[in-house]
């Protein structure tokens, strides 16, 4: 399993992939007091990741809520429909959006009437857009985020090389891990389907 991983390893980090010509990872040995960044120190980005994760989930929580409040911005309750199978399975497999000839077909399986299938799919459908709330959450984060590294940016950057830089690109590049790992589940925008290629 060691051979395995050291083969993956040197794979992965394969100079002709990295480098440009003429360039080793030799060149980037710490010596005559230069101290040149390692590739492995990247690897400890994904732990801070998780670590940017959980102050999110608690400034989401205990800081943009009550300030949304205090903003007048409400969490509104949205009704669900009633259960029912036949229709659920015709929005996730068939379309969001049917037509009126599908609403007559479906309405005559679930023994109902037109209205009641249009009523519920215009609910279910509610359900899917999130609420203002979960916007400004969300808005709130990444502005928060955005803020601090730009204020960071312009104090640490503006000096020779320090440590400080160090960190500022690694909370950079988990800050951009942290929103890949929550691609899934953060709020759906228009743009997002292509963003991800």
């Amino acid at each position: 399993m060691a051979h395995i991983l050291k083969t993956l390893n040197s794979w992965f980090w394969w100079e002709n992939i990295w480098m440009p010509i003429n360039c080793t990872w030799e060149h980037f040995v710490d010596r005559e007091g230069l101290v040149f960044p390692k590739p492995h120190q990247l690897y400890a980005t994904i732990p801070y990741a998780f670590v940017l994760l959980i102050i999110r989930f608690f400034s989401e929580r205990y800081i943009a809520i009550p300030l949304a409040k205090a903003l007048g911005i409400k969490n509104v309750r949205r009704v669900k429909p009633q259960p029912n199978p036949v229709l659920e399975s015709y929005f996730r497999e068939c379309s969001k959006h049917p037509s009126q000839s599908e609403i007559q077909g479906l309405a005559k399986k679930c023994n109902c009437t037109v209205r009641l299938v249009e009523k519920w799919f215009r609910r279910r459908r509610n359900l899917e857009i999130p609420t203002v709330l979960r916007k400004f959450q969300e808005a709130f984060w990444r502005f928060s985020f955005y803020l601090a590294s730009s204020i960071a940016g312009f104090i640490f950057l503006y000096d020779t090389l320090l440590p400080s830089q160090y960190w500022y690109y690694m909370a950079e590049i988990s800050f951009y891990w942290s929103l890949l790992f929550t691609l899934g589940i953060d709020n759906k925008r228009k743009a997002s389907d292509c963003a991800c290629l």
